[in-house]
């Protein structure tokens, strides 16, 4: 018997929300409302402010209750209308110009009910409820037992009207109950998803349903051919994007699972989508997972999502004998909303690949499953609350028939998972139970990056083959260019997708004394240049993207203090609004046999390839305001008019700010920042400055603003701000430890906003050219030049 249950619990773990298949139920179904007291239809009664016509209230009582609308999954600033609002059941006449009134009812807590059996009714196309007042009125299609009276429901009647009015002579009969129920329900849940709100009126607040419904391809397609004879085999669609599946989405969860007798387990799981596979003819969507309910292996599934169902087409699980004789079958069945049996399976005559009795037959099993739509629910897990999650229960029964003896022994299970619009699954319960044994399975999202959005806390690290100096990255045309040792070196395009290198550009005369070959990039506003240092030859070469060649030599000059030594670049940066022109901070270099040091020289202008003559020189003059001329990093703010200047080198922390003009520059202030610590590091992201040590300066005023909660010295930082994105990431490299540690702090507030681990393969590491690319990524360089490349959930 145990080994029995244990055959079971695996071949159920290997469907995970299976549901439809041979015998399954076509469409979305409604839940039936018949009982022992016979049929019923009810619902709630939600207008805006809670008043069918503007003047049934004051002007104060209406925005009273415009902002204290209950808790209702729908069109936000709706209300309940007042006790003792007539409700009305009627049938429209076939091209719904005419309404016979069969019965009526008031609300009672904003709710109203019928009982259809006692009026010897039932759910029909024709059949509505409504509210009116004066020219104004609310309807609702009688498709279920319940059904919420509101401006979604007033917005479907219409859409189904509107396409009998441009169709003469087809009739409400040319709508099924089914597709009335799937219309108003798509309705329904694509403006919970999209957090639409009311309007003042009930018609204006349909006009806006109304466009984005014909705005929505699949759900309008689908109004267009519901209108038609018959029930349509189209769907709406996941009008909620309740179910994604864009490439490399990915979602981590933290598991626990317990049964009788065993102590509970903890474990982790990612899902995601990880490509294509072609199945006979079919094209599918492979979904992976780490560890799925904990099976202790990784594992494969086959989706297709089109816009009447996700269909699962199979597993790559040579241990699951039950999937390959239902697949392919509908995981679920679109639209979803509340109440709906969205697809259903009643599958007999499978083959169990054990025999049990020893008879040497096979035995045979049944295998039956319903999935239905609970309603809304707020869900909070590891990675944060989700508002207006979908509920989704799916029962399932394996039954097995012993061949010898016809005895029959089950195996049940109900897993409900809750998704959210835009992100899926959230988190999940599956309880299996075979006789007196129980095993219970709880997933819950830690964090996700599902269609470029992130949520909780979640990365995705890869280290590319390729081995740079620096690193920048091109929005425009979305590549990476990194500086690629050599003698001579170049510079390469990278896809950051993938790493793999589009082209490539030798860069240096290949007589350098050294391998180094081009270090420091930059790359203007406009993706039209890229400047690349070349330090051993004391150059920098600019490269014209368009045509990807070389069109300026900008020569560093000699060193007039120590004629022995080279000049080199420490910092650049592209003048705003001026691609042409570039700022540059020089340090003295040592050539081979020669000790120099990397002192500060000087901070310069270029145009093209000429030097502007004012340049900002140590020692001349060797301080102002008494702190010492020292500036290894340069950066602009918000205008090309004023250059900053931090001291890298010492724990002076002297921080300048330099007057831009034709003839070069000038220094106009300094200050030190307070603690004086070495600071590694400055960015700007066009408003603020971060160094690395947590500083927030204001330029204006060249003062502290504030300091993020970094970790103490025996870390290295990296600092990159978001401006867009109101982030400003950090990343902190224990040099005796494996992992580096990213961190994002909201600059408005200057609170940590979460953090990723970022396993590092070498260490100690002294990480480098940490830059932003993309919509949720970050790039950088380890110790031994290795390229990185994060996405992180930690964007908004």
């Amino acid at each position: 018997m145990l080994l029995s249950h244990l055959l079971l619990v695996l071949i159920a773990g290997s469907l995970i929300s299976c549901s439809g298949g041979e015998g399954s139920s076509g469409g979305s179904a409604p839940l039936s409302g018949s009982s022992a007291a016979g049929t019923t239809v009810s619902g709630s009664v939600q207008a805006p402010g809670g008043q069918i016509a503007l003047n049934l209230k004051s002007p104060a009582q209406f925005f009273a209750n415009l902002f204290s609308s209950a808790a209702y999954a729908g069109i936000s600033g709706s209300s309940a209308v007042p006790d003792g609002t007539v409700v009305q059941l009627g049938r429209l006449t076939g091209n719904g110009s005419g309404f016979s009134i069969i019965s009526t009812t008031q609300t009672t807590g904003g709710r109203y009910s019928f009982n259809l059996t006692n009026l010897n009714l039932q759910f029909a196309s024709d059949l509505i409820v409504r509210v009116i007042s004066g020219a104004v009125q609310m309807r609702a299609f009688v498709v279920s037992d319940s059904i919420d009276l509101d401006p979604v429901s007033e917005t479907a009647v219409r859409l189904a009207l509107e396409q009998l009015a441009s169709n003469p002579p087809s009739t409400l009969n040319n709508f099924t109950v089914q597709e009335l129920a799937d219309l108003s329900g798509a309705i329904s849940v694509m403006t919970t998803a999209r957090s639409l709100t009311s309007s003042s009126t009930i018609d204006a607040t349909v006009t806006t349903l109304r466009s984005a419904v014909l705005a929505n391809g699949p759900l309008a397609e689908f109004l267009t051919a519901a209108a038609n004879p018959g029930q349509t085999i189209d769907g709406p669609g996941d009008v909620g994007n309740h179910f994604p599946l864009s490439p490399n989405s990915f979602w981590d969860y933290t598991g626990t699972q317990s049964g009788t007798g065993q102590s509970p387990v903890t474990y982790a799981n990612r899902r995601t989508i990880s490509g294509t596979r072609i199945i006979g003819t079919t094209t599918t969507v492979v979904a992976s997972e780490t560890n799925g309910l904990n099976t202790g292996s990784s594992s494969e599934e086959y989706f297709i999502k089109s816009n009447s169902a996700l269909a699962n087409w199979g597993n790559n699980d040579p241990g699951d004998f039950l999937t390959p004789q239902v697949a392919p079958y509908p995981e679920v069945r679109f639209p979803l909303y509340p109440g709906a049996i969205t697809s259903s399976i009643d599958k007999p005559g499978i083959n169990f690949p054990q025999d049990l009795d020893g008879d040497g037959k096979n035995e045979t099993a049944s295998f039956k499953q319903v999935v239905k739509v609970i309603g809304y629910e707020n869900v909070t897990v590891p990675a944060g609350t989700y508002a207006n999650t979908l509920r989704i229960e799916s029962t399932i029964t394996l039954a097995v028939t012993i061949s010898s003896t016809r005895e029959s022994f089950s195996q049940n299970e109900v897993q409900t998972i809750w998704v959210a619009s835009g992100f899926g699954v959230v988190r999940l319960l599956d309880v299996v139970t075979f006789d007196s044994i129980t095993e219970t399975t709880v997933e819950e999202l830690t964090g996700a990056i599902v269609d470029e959005r992130g949520t909780g806390s979640a990365a995705d690290v890869r280290r590319f083959p390729i081995i740079a100096n620096d690193l920048a990255y091109n929005p425009i045309s979305n590549v990476f260019y990194v500086s690629r040792p050599g003698n001579p070196g170049n510079v390469a395009v990278v896809d950051p997708t993938n790493g793999s290198i589009l082209d490539s550009l030798s860069l240096g005369n290949g007589q350098a004394f050294n391998s180094v070959g081009p270090s420091t990039l930059v790359i203007s506003d406009d993706g039209h240049y890229l400047y690349a240092a070349l330090n051993t030859e004391s150059v920098i070469k600019r490269i014209n993207l368009q045509t990807f060649t070389v069109d300026a030599t900008l020569q560093l000059g000699p060193d007039v203090v120590q004629p022995q030594c080279i000049l080199q670049v420490a910092s650049m940066r592209i003048l705003p609004g001026n691609p042409r022109a570039l700022a540059v901070s020089k340090i003295t270099g040592s050539p081979p046999g020669v000790s120099c040091g990397e002192n500060f020289y000087e901070v310069a202008i270029y145009d093209d390839a000429v030097q502007r003559p004012n340049t900002v020189r140590f020692p001349t003059p060797p301080s102002f305001n008494g702190i010492r001329l020292s500036m290894n990093q340069i950066a602009f703010v918000n205008s090309a008019q004023r250059l900053y200047g931090f001291d890298t080198g010492s724990t002076g922390a002297g921080f300048f700010e330099m007057a831009v003009s034709a003839s070069g520059l000038a220094v106009s202030n300094a200050v030190s920042l307070q603690p004086l610590t070495f600071q590694k590091v400055m960015q700007s992201d066009g408003i603020r400055i971060y160094t690395s040590e947590g500083n927030v300066v204001d330029p204006a005023t060249l003062t502290v603003l504030g300091n993020t909660p970094l970790f103490p010295n025996n870390f290295t930082h990296l600092v990159r701000p978001d401006s867009t994105a109101r982030r400003v990431f950090y990343l902190k490299q224990d040099v005796f430890a494996p992992t580096a540690l990213l961190q994002a702090f909201d600059t408005t507030t200057l609170g940590l906003v979460g953090s990723n681990e970022v396993p590092i393969s070498n260490t100690p590491a002294f990480l480098t050219s940490l830059t932003r690319y993309g919509t949720n990524g970050l790039a950088f360089l380890s110790q031994n030049r290795e390229m990185y490349v994060i996405r992180t959930s930690l964007l908004p």
